[in-house]
């Protein structure tokens, strides 16, 4: 091409140029042998120089490839938030000690709190503190061999050498150091850390099964309120039918498998004057499923709030049909403490109840004690809205937890029920004093009592003589089916 020739002529005069050219001309010549015989020296010059930059480019890459590998890794292996390795890096780590035959005995702890809740109630860069703190008390407890690891949310896994014998005496030191979060840096709250303990077997050969299982002992203690919980066979073999439930309850309520039951309730003069309406769920298999076994499965999988909803409507079926017949009783119903603070709980329960005519002060929604741990400004005003559309607002089992006295002056209560365990607790001086004492805190802030779990002639004429307003329990009329109910009192 023209621009070539040009280049070539333009080298070409540089060259002779230079007093030295033949000289060098002629060492080239020599240099290059039989390779250079007929070829230029200014385009060998030229290729020569193009080859060696591109061995200079192709080094200089390779040394930027290594090192992009290097960090692709570390970034692939290491949780931005805290330092420590993260959920891959401890499965292929853990993997590669699986592999040894010589290796110690694992236990594998999860460990974690609710970082939600820490974000929501207080602030992001609080979550963040927390997540640090957690991690530099897992490495400072770590001992040779230990893999830590943060595994996401709020969530850490630890790799322990340890006997099956030291492992709650380890789990209950972490959770130890880890709980003095607030203490340390002057928190007015409790991050409430808890752990799931898995001791791998020799059969445990995959990281991420070894993590679930000892996430399944998190999920437990989480949910039964214990700091930590030993993910052993009889552990996991009832979180597994508890799954399998759980895939049940979705369907429970829409395929007709909740049966309602009733427990009749007295009043002092001994009359009928309604009832608490029950959930009983007829399974496919197991038959008749008592509250206790489902409510905490149904709460966990998330389907509690629409049993709720079920057995709301029910009961305003029940209210209008009797009260179309004649009959002036009051039934309650319960809503667990995620319904009560939901903002559609207003919308959902005021398009149920427009589909019924009934005295709506027959109509008891009760809560549970455990409210007030929810959202309170929501629960509040949804509670505050109940008492708008007509109906009473029950506080249940009082005295089964922490009651909050400044929720029962704040919140618009109409009764209070005792929890059978101060019923029951009732049989010396102090039991009999702390039953009397809130029977009437309770008169004097203008509310009613129903005591609960009774089940002896002695406890119902102890509470008689202490002025209780409603009786319930197995002394009086177990839970029945609605048809056994309308025989007895319709």
């Amino acid at each position: 091409s023209i621009a070539t020739k040009e280049f070539k002529k333009s080298f070409e005069e540089a060259l002779t140029s230079i007093p030295e050219a033949e000289v060098l001309q002629t060492a080239l010549g020599q240099t290059m042998g039989a390779q250079t015989q007929g070829i230029p020296v200014w385009l060998f010059i030229c290729v020569s120089a193009m080859a060696f930059l591109a061995l200079v480019i192709l080094f200089v890459a390779g040394i930027l490839l290594h090192k992009k590998r290097k960090l692709l890794k570390y970034v692939k292996w290491v949780d931005e938030a805290t330092g420590l390795g993260n959920k891959a890096y401890f499965i292929h780590t853990f993997n590669e000690v699986i592999e040894d035959a010589a290796r110690p005995i694992y236990a594998v702890a999860f460990i974690g709190f609710d970082i939600a809740k820490v974000n929501n109630r207080y602030s992001y860069d609080e979550a963040e503190e927390q997540l640090r703190f957690t991690a530099k008390e897992l490495k400072d407890l770590a001992t040779e061999g230990d893999i830590v690891a943060r595994v996401g949310g709020g969530n850490f896994v630890v790799a322990h050498a340890c006997q099956t014998g030291e492992i709650g005496e380890w789990i209950s030191r972490v959770l130890e150091r880890l709980n003095r979060y607030c203490d340390k840096f002057n928190r007015n709250y409790r991050p409430e850390f808890h752990a799931g303990v898995y001791m791998i077997k020799k059969t445990d050969d995959q990281g991420e099964l070894v993590i679930d299982n000892a996430q399944q002992g998190y999920e437990y203690a989480v949910s039964n309120s214990i700091s930590y919980a030993i993910s052993n066979d009889a552990l996991l073999t009832k979180v597994s039918e508890d799954k399998q439930l759980i895939k049940y309850t979705t369907s429970a309520v829409e395929n007709g498998e909740i049966r309602v039951y009733v427990q009749l309730v007295q009043n002092a003069e001994g009359s009928v004057m309604g009832g608490e309406v029950l959930a009983r769920w007829q399974h496919p298999s197991k038959g008749l499923v008592l509250p206790s076994s489902f409510i905490p499965i149904m709460e966990n999988g998330g389907t509690l709030g629409e049993l709720d909803y079920y057995i709301f409507e029910q009961t305003c079926i029940l209210l209008e049909k009797w009260q179309l017949k004649g009959y002036d009783y009051t039934l309650s119903c319960n809503f667990n403490r995620i319904s009560i603070s939901s903002a559609q709980f207003i919308n959902r329960i005021g398009e149920i109840v427009s589909k019924y005519d009934f005295n709506r002060e027959n109509l008891i929604i009760e809560i549970t004690e455990s409210t007030k741990n929810v959202n309170k400004k929501m629960a509040f005003f949804n509670l505050s809205k109940c008492k708008a559309l007509g109906f009473q607002i029950g506080l249940d089992d009082v005295g089964s937890g922490h009651i909050s006295f400044s929720d029962l002056k704040e919140f618009p209560m109409d009764i209070i029920k005792v929890d059978q365990s101060i019923v029951a607790g009732a049989t010396n001086a102090k039991g009999i004093a702390l039953l009397k004492s809130i029977i009437t805190l309770t008169h004097k802030l203008g509310m009613l009592v129903l005591c609960e779990g009774i089940e002896t002639e002695r406890q119902y004429l102890l509470l008689k003589s202490l002025q209780c307003d409603y009786y319930q329990g197995y002394y009086f009329y177990r839970q029945m089916p609605v048809e056994e109910v309308e025989k007895i009192i319709l």
